[in-house]
C-alpha cells in the first residue's frame, strides 16, 4: 500500500489488541477449532487442556507476528505505545490502513 500511495506518507500497521488472542489466525490452522482461555489455556474439541505457550499454534502465532514486525507491519513501539494514543492516531487518519481484528 505504501508503494502505491507514497504521497500519503502514512504508516500501514496491523493493529494488535494486546488483550486478545489472535483468533482470526486460528481458523487457518489444521487443528482448528480450539479455544484459548485468558491467553493461558488451550482447549481442543476433545476437551484436552494444555498450556497455551507450549502449543504449536502459539508458535505459529509468534512466527506470524515476528514476521509482521520485521516487515514493519506492526508499530515498532508496540510494547510501549499506550492503547489510547494508538486509537487517537488511528482516529486522526495517521494510518493508511489498519487491520483490526475482534473475536
Amino acid at each position: 500500500m505504501r508503494k502505491n500511495w507514497p504521497e500519503a506518507n502514512k504508516d500501514v500497521y496491523i493493529r494488535v489488541l494486546k488483550e486478545e488472542t489472535p483468533a482470526y489466525l486460528h481458523t487457518a490452522y489444521d487443528t482448528y477449532p480450539f479455544t484459548v482461555f485468558q491467553d493461558l489455556i488451550y482447549v481442543d474439541q476433545q476437551g484436552n487442556v494444555r498450556p497455551w505457550i507450549e502449543t504449536d499454534e502459539f508458535k505459529k502465532d509468534a512466527q506470524f507476528f515476528r514476521e509482521a514486525y520485521t516487515r514493519k507491519l506492526i508499530n515498532p513501539d508496540i510494547l510501549t505505545v499506550p492503547k489510547e494514543l494508538e486509537s487517537k492516531e488511528e482516529s486522526n487518519g495517521r494510518f493508511l490502513y489498519t487491520s483490526l481484528f475482534y473475536r
